[in-house]
């Protein structure tokens, strides 16, 4: 209906163009004085929208009037058809221009499930000009526009199904792992998109792949579009079936599920577990000097028939086959049935081994004759079973090597000892007894050195302990808990272990083995006193001592008294070197307080200890200093008699002169009390003995 108006228009114009005029150059039929609008052109993104799906209807519009169109108001209306997403269902334009000039609009659409045709409504309101009457006037148009979109959508949902399964290997055994291929077609035309496969093997298969359920983007008609997963066969398979669950989307996002069940191409087993074949016994018989005969039972234990057996034997170097082959062939051998195998054997006597293995190697089939993966076994044959005596020479038993709990073991403690046994013959000992050595612990006196108690003493247990047997080439390990002597002397300690043992004949060896373990002491000083004055005077000296002793158990090296503080100080530091085991010393420096207030210092007491560190042990002191006394003047500004002012000739005895008598005094005083005091406590015999 709008083409054919605007063909009409078109028409009429063209008329006009060529219809003479009158005299006053004016046309017989007149142009439109109003804007007039028309749809030339409607586009849709997606071009091909899916069902539900959104998309954008993009509007071409023209005005065939000269008149411009402003302020222009466009407003859709789905008619039932679709729904308008977004805030609003209008929009506005500036203006349209007039002369045919095309001007675009969009809106977002979505077909809505009961639309019968694909038809909308564009209202327009406007303002224009009207030139005759110079005067702005409103107007509005309302125009019907079909969209282009198929008259109907199809709404079924997408049907999934398998077209084709590839097994990989094509023939797998019954415990061989598989991958199965499915190929997957779409009979609608609807995509499935977002598609969740998930895999049940039931119970006739394992899944064996890192998961159960796979990702694949679309499913569409057509498409040939595959997924494999890899698959075991359980021992008790009941068939050849598994189940597939498909969750995805389609059209504008609705959600599904479905689900197949699929019979793979597999040759359908017997019933019964699968075959397994082994030795049941064996018995060896000797028939000359050198010769021996083999009697071996093979059993299948499994539900199924066993065919094409190959039974093979491997003595390496000492067990070979005589009169046949090592290899036989067996075409079946039934579920739970037995069958027996001779070979006659000889034996190589310059071996020195104390057994002979014989290697057994059996290929086989189930009963579809699928492979069934190899069984291998081996028959220990005694030495002595085929008259070969021991190997020569002396059986020889050492520690090859040995453990601590701890690297260094502290005084007082208990550390595990772990021995590492080996007999590096090529037969077994007997009745082995292993003993750690006693050392005794050392007492030092004030005139001579006796033992104490032992260093290390067996926890829950004695000094020794006994095996039984070590077999040939082989390395046991036992494990010892001693306790370390408190009082023992921080050294290694060579701990002497002796190992008794006999052959195979009852004859007795006896070896010595040494072990090392490191012993540690604790370090520790003790500050028996920190000794300072109560008060001291700005610029007199005051003395600070203190009093220290070593109660640990080793000597401590470097010993040095050092004391710190943001005043003037003599004797600061005091070296001792090294401050032996129960040993005490005294230390005393001087200060010098320069101001009154509260002083505040450190003693550091630094010593290397027995492990090589260094310890610094701090103790703080504070001491209050006063200012300096002043004599108080005499009354009336007199002087006592025989004592003269200030500058006064004579005795010169000033205020300045007699106070610093006093001070040195005092001080004097003080230094003579702290070294009678230290000079008493060394005569007195007050240090600490180890």
């Amino acid at each position: 209906m709008n083409r054919f108006l605007l063909f009409l228009l078109m028409v009429s114009f063209f008329i006009l163009q060529i219809l003479p005029s009158n005299v006053s150059g004016q046309v017989l039929i007149a142009a439109p004085d109003y804007p007039f609008l028309s749809v030339e052109r409607v586009t849709i993104e997606p071009e091909n929208p899916k069902p539900f799906e959104p998309f954008t209807a993009k509007f071409s519009i023209s005005n065939i009037s000269p008149l411009d169109a402003r302020n222009v108001r466009v407003e859709i209306n789905g008619q039932g058809n679709f729904e308008v997403i977004g805030l609003t269902n209008f929009q506005f334009k500036n203006s349209i221009s007039g002369g045919g000039s095309a001007s675009s609009i969009s809106f977002t659409l979505k077909s809505k499930e009961e639309r019968k045709e694909n038809t909308v409504t564009l209202s327009f309101t406007y303002d224009y000009d009207d030139y005759r009457n110079e005067t702005i006037r409103s107007g509005s148009q309302t125009l019907t526009v079909n969209l282009p979109l198929p008259d109907s959508f199809d709404l079924s949902t997408p049907n999934i199904t398998v077209n084709k399964v590839t097994l990989d290997p094509a023939v797998p055994t019954l415990t061989e792992k598989f991958t199965a291929l499915f190929s997957f077609d779409n009979y609608s035309n609807i995509e499935a998109r977002n598609v969740n496969v998930e895999i049940d093997g039931l119970n006739n298969f394992d899944i064996v792949d890192i998961t159960n359920r796979k990702f694949l983007p679309n499913i569409v008609k057509n498409a040939n579009t595959s997924l494999g997963f890899t698959l075991k066969s359980k021992e008790n398979k009941e068939d050849n079936r598994i189940k597939l669950s498909f969750a995805y989307e389609y059209s504008a996002g609705t959600k599904a599920t479905s689900e197949l069940f699929i019979n793979l191409p597999l040759d359908q087993a017997s019933s019964g577990s699968s075959p397994f074949l082994k030795t049941k016994s064996y018995a060896l018989q000797k028939t000359n000097d050198k010769e021996y005969l083999l009697k071996l039972i093979l059993q299948n234990t499994g539900g199924q028939a066993a065919k094409d057996i190959v039974f093979a034997l491997d003595g390496g170097n000492a067990i070979f086959v005589l009169g046949g082959s090592n290899v036989n062939y067996f075409p079946q051998i039934d579920a739970k049935q037995e069958i027996e195998i001779e070979y006659l054997l000889g034996i190589n006597t310059d071996t020195e081994a104390s057994h002979l293995p014989l290697n057994i190697k059996i290929e086989y089939k189930d009963a579809n004759r699928n492979p069934v993966p190899a069984s291998t076994e081996t028959l220990g044959i005694a030495a002595s079973q085929v008259g070969l005596g021991a190997a020569a020479g002396e059986p020889r038993v050492l520690i090859s090597k040995y453990t601590l709990s701890e690297e260094k073991i502290l005084a007082g403690n208990i550390v595990t000892l772990s021995l590492f046994i080996e007999n590096t013959h090529s037969r077994p000992v007997h009745n082995i007894k292993v003993s750690l050595g006693i050392l005794m612990v050392e007492e030092t006196g004030s005139s001579s050195t006796t033992s104490g108690g032992t260093v290390f003493s067996p926890v829950n247990s004695s000094n020794s302990f006994f095996i039984e047997e070590i077999p040939s080439k082989t390395v046991l390990e036992q494990s010892l808990d001693l306790l370390v002597d408190p009082n023992a002397t921080a050294k290694t300690y060579v701990v002497p272990v002796t190992i008794e043992y006999e052959d195979g004949n009852a004859k007795s060896y006896e070896v010595e083995e040494m072990v090392n373990i490191p012993v540690t002491q604790e370090s520790r000083l003790q500050v028996l006193s920190i000794e300072v004055p109560p008060a001291a005077f700005v610029g007199q000296p005051a003395f600070v001592g203190a009093e220290f002793v070593n109660v640990g158990k080793v000597d401590l090296g470097n010993f040095i008294v050092m004391m710190e503080g943001d005043f003037r100080k003599e004797g600061a530091s005091y070296f001792v070197g090294n401050l032996g085991i129960g040993m005490s010393d005294y230390y005393q420096g001087i200060i010098y307080p320069e101001q009154e207030g509260t002083l505040e210092g450190e003693l550091i007491f630094s010593y290397i200890d027995n492990n090589n560190r260094e310890v610094q042990v701090v103790e703080p002191f504070q001491i209050e200093v006063m200012p300096m006394m002043e004599r108080e003047p005499f009354p009336d500004g007199e002087m006592p008699p025989g004592v003269k002012g200030p500058g006064a000739p004579g005795e010169g005895g000033s205020k300045r002169h007699i106070w610093l008598v006093i001070a040195v005094v005092i001080a004097a005083a003080a230094g003579g009390f702290f070294l009678r005091r230290r000079s008493l406590k060394k005569r007195n015999g007050e240090f600490f003995d180890a």
